[in-house]
């Protein structure tokens, strides 16, 4: 498995229709094999700045596998809106969490 990060840092006008676009966009991510789990988060001490965390199966079922599918275009659309507001969309492989052990 690995970990995307993508930073977004909004205006206040936007951050409605952001969340709306990322409701919508959502169905897609959790509708695929490839997306073991997402969520997106808004910052508590700067609002306008938001996280979305989603994982996947392994960055070939996200690059090729996700990227690669017919609702690929959808999710997109949804989000190109946004695409200037993204500051930083990294993936990471976990080696450490809260059930104990070293990966």
């Amino acid at each position: 498995m690995i970990v995307e990060y993508i930073q977004y840092r909004l205006t206040a006008d936007e951050m409605e229709s952001f969340h709306i676009a990322y409701e919508k966009a959502g169905r897609f991510l959790s509708a695929s094999d490839h997306c073991v789990e997402w969520e997106m988060a808004q910052g508590v001490e700067e609002p306008t700045r938001h996280t979305v965390r989603i994982v996947w199966d392994d960055q070939h079922g996200h690059e090729v596998g996700f990227r690669g599918s017919a609702e690929f275009g959808e999710f997109l659309a949804l989000l190109s809106p946004f695409g200037e507001r993204r500051e930083e969309m990294l993936h990471f492989a976990v080696r450490c969490d809260g059930r104990g052990g070293l990966r």
